[in-house]
């Protein structure tokens, strides 16, 4: 309202919000000079397999031991750095995940705090890029600072050869703002 008497229709409201977006999209730098960036050096958090903040990826054949590598993988991060772990299940039940864990988790040298670096996400089988939000508040809630995602393909909702669902997967896992570990089949 500008006064008691005048009020604006939403479809003014729409329009304006919509240039306001427009404007800060178009506004934003995308193009930088090499000398204004400053380098960053490439950082491990499991050297030299996983890249810190970034997207790694593990490709093989079917049951050729991706998921265990995974979590051995995982449990070295937890172990060592003490890191949280959230694991994106579309391959498997939480069951299944846990006695795998179970079995890497070597009784003689088992940490009884370190079972609790571990949280399973339930993927019921939608995009990770359809969920993306619900993850990023999980990972923030749970101080995630590992994320394996099993497997990739499913967790596009299309095909991996799909370009267009390989763009929006990786989109989305970028928005986690964290270390991926992305598991991904190889075609036969």
């Amino acid at each position: 309202k500008k006064e008691d008497k005048e009020v604006y229709p939403w479809t003014i409201l729409v329009a304006k919000v919509v240039s306001e977006l427009e404007n800060h999209i178009k506004g934003r730098q995308q193009v930088f000079a090499a000398g204004a960036i400053e380098g960053k050096e490439c950082t491990w958090l499991l050297e030299p397999f996983i890249q810190e903040d970034m997207i790694n990826t593990i490709f093989g054949m079917g049951s050729s031991g991706k998921t265990l590598l995974s979590l051995y993988f995982a449990k070295d991060v937890a172990e060592r750095l003490g890191h949280n772990i959230l694991f994106i299940d579309y391959e498997d039940t939480k069951e299944g995940w846990k006695s795998k864990l179970d079995k890497m988790m070597q009784p003689n040298d088992f940490n009884p705090d370190l079972i609790n670096k571990f949280f399973y996400f339930d993927s019921e089988q939608i995009p990770i890029a359809e969920q993306v939000d619900k993850i990023k508040d999980g990972v923030k809630k749970n101080d995630i600072k590992f994320v394996v995602v099993d497997s990739a393909s499913l967790a596009t909702g299309e095909s991996t050869s799909d370009e267009k669902a390989a763009v929006r997967l990786v989109s989305a896992l970028k928005l986690l703002k964290t270390t991926v570990l992305l598991i991904a089949h190889q075609r036969k």
